[in-house]
């Protein structure tokens, strides 16, 4: 016998899977009550400031990409271009794509800046049966959280009040309730255990490097982010995620495409991917938008 689903419930599951899959804060938008993961390895310390070291060392040679190549894990060279992002003083990441499902399709962007230590963040997503969206803001150790009143597009949103704060956190909290910081919008655990494949290429004067994450240690972090939406039994299960970076010579991050399939439980497993395409630009003319301002997506 079929058991009928109510629009509620469509309402829910659609909600839970809008923006599963993006490194950015694009993932921010999930659901509710995660299992917890029992995987002590997943978040070993792998020695970065050594390997930022050895990085800046071989830089003074002048040294080539073919070098880098030679003397990086391609994870590294992406876990160096991480760290060159995050020591940016101004940058921001824009991020396009859709995730599909088979009851429903969205459309999904969202913005990041940071110029010096004051941070900003949108996640929006639109469709035909959900319009949901986010703003989050850093200033010292201060950050505020907002949610949309309303969704005109797939670009613009309408918020609330500056004083009508959804959420507001100190760094401590919004990590432990979002699962990730301000200063670095990279959602995925990377490291020697949660790489499944990888491998690199010159392209001109880039170095392109593909990933391929283990599905269920790679995404731990996603849990926390989704305690925030819906009401899901369970967390999505992943069956694929895959990254593939552009880095220019001196290792900065240009661009990310995302692609992950995943299933989202409710009932009954409603097969899901998601393919997101994040573009890094380091401009010192950038700015911040205020509540009553749309983000800039040209």
């Amino acid at each position: 016998m079929k058991k009928k689903v109510s629009k509620s419930s469509i309402l829910f599951i659609v909600g839970s899977m809008l923006v599963v899959g993006s490194g950015t804060t694009i993932g921010l938008l999930l659901g509710q009550k995660y299992f917890d993961f029992d995987i002590p390895d997943a978040e070993i310390d792998e020695h970065d400031d050594s390997l930022y070291e050895k990085y800046l060392l071989l830089k003074k040679t002048n040294v080539t990409t073919s070098k880098l190549i030679d003397e990086f894990r391609p994870y590294q060279l992406v876990k160096l271009g991480l760290m060159n992002f995050e020591k940016a003083s101004h940058a921001q990441i824009t991020a396009t794509g859709s995730v599909d499902a088979s009851i429903s399709n969205q459309s999904v962007t969202s913005k990041y800046i940071k110029i010096n230590d004051t941070y900003f963040a949108e996640s929006l997503s639109f469709g035909k049966m959900v319009k949901v969206g986010w703003r989050y803001y850093q200033t010292n150790d201060e950050i505020k959280v907002y949610k949309a009143n309303k969704l005109s597009d797939t670009y613009s949103a309408s918020w609330p009040n500056e004083d009508k704060t959804t959420e507001v956190h100190t760094l401590e909290s919004f990590k432990e309730t979002w699962g990730k910081s301000m200063t670095l919008p990279f959602i995925y655990t990377l490291n020697s255990i949660t790489v499944d494949e990888e491998s690199c290429k010159e392209d001109g004067d880039n170095i392109v490097v593909d990933l391929s994450l283990q599905p269920e240690l790679s995404t731990v972090n996603y849990g926390k982010q989704m305690k925030k939406t819906s009401d899901l039994k369970g967390v999505p299960t992943f069956n694929l995620v895959t990254l593939k970076f552009t880095l220019s010579s001196d290792l900065m991050i240009t661009k990310n495409e995302i692609y992950e399939k995943y299933s989202v439980p409710y009932g009954f497993s409603v097969p899901t991917t998601g393919a997101i395409t994040e573009e890094y630009t380091y401009l010192d003319n950038i700015s911040i938008p205020s509540l009553d301002e749309n983000a800039n997506y040209n």
